[in-house]
């Protein structure tokens, strides 16, 4: 509008990011606000909470509210502060009335007064506490952009003249590689306000960057109906959000770093994501914050503000006698004057002025009654505030005990409780009167504007529940009330029989919302009582349920969901110290308990009465030997764990040589040892092996494979002594059944990190099956390619997170994310067996505690490497040189699943860690599994397993069988070589089509796909590729040929990807997680149906490593092809072919690229495709070659 460039016919200006959606043809342009002068900014407390996170002191911010306090009681004195105090609120009116007038004319005081506590009254809103302290030397402005692109990148207009037109706003840049405007908060230029702040005391000399605001993982559909948006906006509720915020409230109170705390940095990620209606859900290490130490800034500033309004009623006895205000506001202030615990006048003039006050601004007094210390009243002031203000004891029980009108308790109630005399409970509430829809309002009155309050619920005529609340709740969230809570029964027979009496422990706590009152311990799965509003048409107000257990062990009965018939609240005032003394005689009776944390070192070991354990462990090695030998298997295995678990290292060995002495050799127990401390076996290997390589003796045969994992398991922290002891143990190698083989190299592939002892250890392993692999042409086969997917997972882990020779990670361009570790969580039948951080020595599962919003690549089957973060004290703890190897088996926001290839230390738990990406074992692992497969199973995996391994019989000429049916069927389109092809992929047989570029391979590939759907209605299909890109070039023109043919219903295809933003976008629709609505990875409960999705479906479309992951890896097809085989590994090309295929085609080019491999790759021909092996090779029989030899490019 203001625009010097604008055209003359034209008033407005739209940019086309604000216009948003086109509704309707009206183009009504509405002005809703605009800038003004003198629009200062405020401190709220979000803004506080950044500012102390930055580096701004608490003093300087206390110093700053309090001026700000000085300056709000001197505008009732001062004209310039009344002038610039009227232009904050956006009285100008007033404010130039102000400068005609001058500030002591009566009407300009009134005015101002009024203004003044119209501040005072928003201290609170919501019934919080908000801080909004007026900064002088700042403004509140506008944000709009630079037309012109004057301002380079990170520049806002200060004084450019060609912008001069712009007054009271901000202007931002309109180049740079992000929006400034985002960097705050996520702002834009559509109508946000920026505060701009020049004040020296509050410019933060430390820089944080600004968050980038990922986006949400897109939800994919098939389409979105009306059906759909309903059950969206039903489902809908805002409870995540506002539990987001109170815990971020909790943790930037308990934490040092603030806002800046990776936690806060984790609430901020979720709230992010929640704001834009992305499911979450906060991880279990978020929602159990500790304790603060000291107050906190906010409680510091809520402080000083209540104090200031104590003082300003104090000092200004007239301010309620001449404000006149809104209704909210005035309700607001004399709440707040009523419920100040100290005064300087009578309890009778406290009421006067209030009931006065109230009065003067239209507002009932009745509801603040319970706020009044009748206590402190003589019998003339209540008989005469009794005439003023219409009372009387039968319908307001104010001014004595009104437990003794009580419509829920009995006089033998009151009396055996002790409820009567000084308690002086004043009713607040009661539902007979109030109706028990306005319950929830009046418990927030309740928790919120006082410290004692007695809640009654009422069932029915048998059972009543008393619950004492005391100290301050908080509305809307989830406070520990520890033990400030207490629960009593009133019962017609019990009461008069027991006392009983329930009080809260560390850790219960208390939600109190809009419709829900819910005491639990812990988690909310473990919830004592619970009130809420059941559905409208249910027919009752308000439900509760109690677990009445928790109570007595007597208490029989049942209450889940049972209506209430009558609520009582009785609160005590806030000045009546006689009264809040005797109600908290109620809690005295209970004590707590504390639970104090025995550091893991050796000496404070609690031996309580083992006499024997300090003599053992202080001793000298024969001394020691002497008496373990004496000791039976279990009691040296608990000696031994202890030794692991508090470093003893020299008395580890002790007792472990105590157990090879024994005359019947423990092998489980000792293995167990091993697994737990891998070095032990170079104990076996020194006493058996001491000469070099030989058979182990037959007593410690059974241990073979738990020696050799043991020597791979230590390798990391012994180097080429590994070599050396895995030599002695080549005989015992060789006698390994080929799945322990397998898993040893994988095991290495994974553990191994030094790439020199990496590569020896593998070829050592390699070397000690000579013998074995000369049996068979299919061992030969699974022996050669089990050691290239060994070598080819270990090459690229060094790859993607390179070691020196020692085994520890080198310093790389990407820093790694931190981590704690905690122990997994234990399953429903695991709960007598639930791990925890002294059982380190025996944990292989843990779970890593990352940031929410941390980038990083790791995923479900990533390979990570933990290294300690934390500088560790101590010469005894080596914790700092640890570096531990483990998979992640489950990924979500905020956790990692980690199953662990290496022992825990000791103190894994009480340190933090750095996590390194090692690359994807997924495909990896599929290869592994698909070579182990073909090898253990045989024609069973894969019906064409003689011809892959090598030993199918060799014939001259290939037999394509009578085929004059399928002839028919073919295309007429298709060229000689095409109608070929199609003919040879025939029943039971592997054919292999080469096709050069341009010759129509993908035209082939439909054409078979077409004509096996055609022979075998009932056959399970799976089309494979080696790319995303691939698979998806085959679907498209597949979904064009079925269109026009219908051989198979949408339903019937499928296409499967781990993750479906891969899939092209077109295609979506097709994808397994469109169809069941959701992923397997965020929701495992759709589990079975997306498997029964699965076998309902013909075919499937995924690529050569997918088919061996997530839903599919076992499931079985009978009829297998791939496109682009030859630029795959041949490992990969198993991976769907040993999925019970009784029929394959193979599809591919070996002429152009071959696939890409790490170096010892191509040392081991792992260059080289399964389909180039078999089309340059022997001709076996049941296999056919193909070429298609007439290129359509020319």
């Amino acid at each position: 509008m203001l625009h010097p460039d604008m055209p003359v016919e034209h008033h407005v200006h739209l940019r086309a990011s604000q216009k948003k959606f086109t509704a309707t043809q009206d183009n009504t342009f509405s002005m809703v606000d605009h800038s003004m002068p003198y629009a200062f900014g405020r401190l709220n407390n979000d803004i506080i909470v950044l500012l102390a996170s930055l580096g701004i002191s608490s003093q300087t911010l206390l110093a700053k509210q309090v001026a700000y306090h000085h300056w709000l009681t001197a505008a009732s004195k001062d004209w310039e502060v009344a002038f610039n105090f009227l232009c904050s609120l956006g009285h100008y009116e007033l404010a130039e009335r102000l400068l005609l007038q001058g500030v002591d004319d009566a009407r300009v005081q009134k005015q101002i007064r009024s203004c003044q506590m119209s501040e005072l009254a928003a201290f609170k809103k919501n019934e919080k506490f908000r801080s909004r302290m007026v900064v002088l030397k700042s403004r509140l402005l506008f944000g709009v952009c630079d037309p012109y692109g004057v301002l380079r990148e990170g520049e806002v207009f200060v004084r450019v003249s060609k912008l001069s037109h712009l007054v009271d706003c901000v202007v931002f840049a309109s180049k740079g590689r992000r929006a400034a405007p985002s960097m705050s908060s996520g702002g834009d230029l559509d109508g946000d306000r920026f505060l701009v702040l020049w004040d020296p005391d509050l410019v933060p000399k430390k820089v944080a960057e600004s968050y980038t605001y990922p986006a949400a993982k897109e939800r994919i559909t098939n389409r979105i109906t009306r059906e759909d948006l309903a059950r969206h906006f039903a489902s809908y509720n805002n409870m995540t959000l506002a539990r987001i915020v109170a815990l971020h409230s909790k943790w930037v109170r308990c934490s040092p770093k603030g806002a800046m705390s990776d936690e806060c940095q984790d609430l901020n990620a979720l709230h992010s994501l929640a704001v834009d209606g992305a499911p979450i859900k906060i991880p279990d290490r978020l929602k159990t914050p500790p304790e603060p130490k000291d107050p906190y800034i906010i409680d510091l500033l809520q402080a000083a503000a209540k104090q200031f309004f104590d003082d300003f009623m104090q000092l200004e006895p007239d301010a309620l006698e001449m404000s006149s205000l809104s209704p909210d506001d005035a309700a607001e202030v004399l709440t707040k004057f009523l419920s100040r615990e100290k005064v300087a006048v009578s309890e009778f003039e406290v009421v006067t002025m209030a009931a006065a006050f109230a009065r003067r601004n239209g507002i009932e007094m009745r509801p603040h009654l319970s706020h009044i210390d009748f206590g402190a009243l003589t019998s003339a002031e209540k008989h005469a505030l009794s005439i003023q203000l219409d009372l009387s004891p039968e319908r307001d029980p104010y001014i004595w005990n009104s437990l003794i009108r009580s419509e829920i308790l009995k006089p033998r109630d009151i009396a055996n409780r002790d409820l009567g005399g000084p308690l002086r409970l004043q009713r607040l509430y009661v539902s007979t009167e109030q109706g028990r829809a306005a319950f929830f309002e009046y418990l927030r009155d309740a928790t919120q504007q006082y410290k004692r309050r007695l809640m009654i619920l009422k069932t029915d005529d048998r059972f009543s529940v008393g619950i004492f609340l005391r100290g301050d709740i908080p509305w809307d969230d989830e406070p520990e009330i520890n033990d400030n809570v207490l629960v009593c029964p009133f019962m017609p027979v019990t009461s008069e029989m027991t006392s009983t009496y329930w009080r809260g422990t560390k850790g219960y706590k208390l939600h109190c919302s809009e419709n829900v009152f819910q005491l639990y311990d812990k988690d909310r799965g473990n919830t004592f009582i619970f009130l809420t509003r059941p559905p409208e048409k249910s027919g009752t107000d308000i439900v509760t349920s109690i677990a009445l257990q928790k109570i007595s062990g007597r208490q029989c009965g049942r209450v889940y969901r049972t209506p209430v018939v009558t609520i009582e609240i009785h609160v005590v005032s806030n000045r009546d110290r006689i009264a809040h003394q005797a109600f908290d005689l109620r809690f005295e009776q209970f004590d707590g308990t504390s639970h104090p944390f025995t550091p893991n070192a050796v000496h404070d070991i609690q031996w309580d009465d083992d006499q024997l354990g300090p003599r053992i462990f202080a001793a000298a090695k024969e001394q020691a030997a002497a008496l373990l030998a004496t000791l039976e298997v279990r009691r040296l295995c608990e000696y031994l764990r202890l030794a692991i678990m508090h470093r003893a290292d020299s008395q580890i060995f002790y007792i472990f040589e105590a157990l090879l002495d024994k005359p019947e050799l423990p092998s489980d127990e000792i293995s167990d040892c091993m697994e737990q401390y891998p070095s032990l076996v170079y104990c076996i290997l020194k006493r058996h092996l001491p000469d070099g390589p030989a058979p182990l003796p037959e007593n410690i045969l059974p241990l073979g494979p738990s020696l050799v994992r043991g020597v791979v398991r230590s390798a990391n922290q012994l180097g080429v002594a590994s070599l050396a002891a895995l030599e002695r143990l080549a005989p015992n190698i060789e006698t390994l059944d080929l799945a322990t083989y397998l898993d040893t190299l994988w095991w290495i592939a994974l553990s191994v990190r030094a790439p020199t002892v990496m590569q020896e250890l593998l070829l050592v392993m390699h070397e000690s099956r000579t013998s074995v692999r000369s049996v068979s042409a299919a061992l030969e086969y699974a022996h050669k390619f089990a050691l290239g997917v060994a070598f080819d997972r270990a090459e690229e882990a060094s790859d993607a997170c390179p070691c020196d020779d020692t085994g520890r990670p080198k310093r790389q361009r990407t820093a790694p994310i931190r981590a704690t570790l905690v122990p997994p969580k234990p399953t429903r039948n695991e709960e007598d067996s639930v791990a925890r951080t002294d059982e380190a020595v025996s944990m292989k599962h843990v779970v890593a505690y990352i940031r929410v919003d941390a980038q990083t690549a790791i995923r479900i089957h990533s390979h990570v490497r933990l290294r300690v973060a934390s500088p560790v004290e101590g010469s005894r703890v080596e914790v700092g040189s640890v570096i531990l190897d483990a998979i992640v088996t489950r990924a979500t926001r905020g956790e990692l699943y980690l199953e662990l290839k290496h022992p825990l230390p000791p103190e894994y738990a009480r340190v933090d860690w750095y996590v390194y990406n090692a690359g994807s074992i997924a495909t990896s692992r599929a290869m592994m599994d698909a070579v182990s497969k073909l090898a253990l199973d045989g024609s069973e995996a894969c019906i064409f397993t003689d011809i892959i391994t090598g030993s199918a019989s060799i014939v001259d000429a290939e037999d394509h069988g009578g085929e004059t049916d399928v002839m028919q069927q073919i295309s007429a389109s298709l060229n000689a070589s095409q109608r070929a092809a199609v003919l040879a992929a025939g029943p039971s047989r592997l054919a292999l089509i080469w096709g050069p570029p341009g010759t129509g391979k993908t035209t082939v590939v439909v054409q078979i796909l077409a004509r096996f759907i055609r022979e075998d209605r009932e056959a399970k299909i799976l089309m494979t590729a080696s790319t995303h890109n691939a698979v998806d070039n085959v679907l498209e023109r597949f979904l064009a040929e079925n269109t026009s043919t219908q051989l198979l219903s949408q339903d019937q295809i499928l296409r499967v990807a781990t993750e479906s933003s891969k899939v092209n976008k077109s295609l979506q629709k097709y994808t397994l997680d469109a169809r069941i609505g959701g992923s397997i990875t965020d929701n495992p409960n759709l589990v079975k149906k997306a498997e029964k999705r699965v076998h309902e479906a013909r075919i499937v479309f995924t690529t050569c490593s997918g088919a061996g992951l997530g839903i599919l890896r076992n499931i079985n097809f009978d009829t297998v092809l791939i496109d682009e085989a030859s630029q795959i590994s041949e490992p990969v090309a198993l991976i769907p072919l040993v999925k019970g295929c009784r029929r394959a085609v193979l599809v591919g080019d070996h002429v152009q690229l071959r696939p890409t491999v790490r170096p010892m790759g191509k040392a081991l021909e792992f260059d080289k495709s399964l389909f180039e092996r078999l089309y340059t090779g022997p001709l076996y029989s049941r296999m056919t070659r193909t070429m298609l030899d007439v290129s359509n490019q020319l």
